[in-house]
């Protein structure tokens, strides 16, 4: 893990606080930490949170974060979220990116991720873990997207093969 000094960390401290909504360790306290802005661009974050590796023992921890431009393709983002019963499922996309999570807190976890091929006009499948087997597929579909996508606004429910998701965020890309 890379190690920065002073001089090389501009701008003020902003803490940051994730809430765990879906976690693949089951881990349920939020990840906090102070993030600054390297000269470079890119957000270096420090905190401390319990370690699945060392028992669940509180540990510091340093990251880098880095905004990354959207795979290229449709000209959509949004994210959903389960709505109802059952396992919770989030589902995003930004252009030709595509990743959706499912998470039964203690008992499954499975994660896709699937980019938009514009030679090939169709999704494909670049990463799968766990069990995918309810989290939706939109390589599986054969088109461009879920039905009824491009009429989706936000605070909308709407179904996505047969389930029904909270539609979080969604917005046209230029």
């Amino acid at each position: 893990m890379a190690k920065f000094n002073a001089n090389q960390v501009v701008s003020t401290v902003v803490k940051v606080r994730f809430n765990k909504t879906l976690d693949s360790l089951n881990m349920t306290e939020p990840d906090e930490g102070d993030f600054t802005k390297l000269p470079n661009g890119d957000d270096f974050e420090i905190g401390r949170m319990p370690c699945p590796e060392r028992g669940m023992q509180v540990t510091d921890y340093e990251e880098v974060w880095r905004q990354i431009p959207p795979v290229p393709g449709p000209k959509r983002a949004w994210i959903l979220e389960s709505a109802g019963e059952g396992r919770k499922i989030f589902v995003g996309r930004i252009g030709g990116g595509y990743i959706a999570m499912g998470d039964k807190k203690g008992e499954t976890f499975g994660a896709r991720r699937e980019e938009w091929d514009m030679g090939r006009m169709s999704w494909e499948v670049k990463y799968k873990i766990g069990d995918v087997d309810d989290v939706p597929s939109v390589a599986d579909l054969g088109a461009e997207g879920f039905e009824g996508e491009a009429d989706w606004e936000m605070g909308n429910t709407v179904i996505v093969l047969g389930r029904g998701y909270l539609v979080r965020a969604f917005e046209l890309l230029e």
